[in-house]
């Protein structure tokens, strides 16, 4: 397994390249970044994440 710092926090990347959203979630509230009511429909929705579907 890989991995990748997000916020200065270990991300972990599966062998098959996949990237674990709960780390991903964990790094953004470490950062404080308010993800509390996100819902994976918001991710999708994101103007940033848009560009990648």
């Amino acid at each position: 397994m890989k991995e990748l710092s997000v916020f200065n926090t270990p991300v972990r990347v599966g062998d098959d390249g996949y990237i674990s959203i709960t780390d991903i979630w964990k790094a953004a509230k470490a950062a404080g970044m308010k993800v509390d009511n996100l819902r994976p429909v918001d991710f999708l929705r994101s103007s940033v994440t848009v560009v990648y579907q």
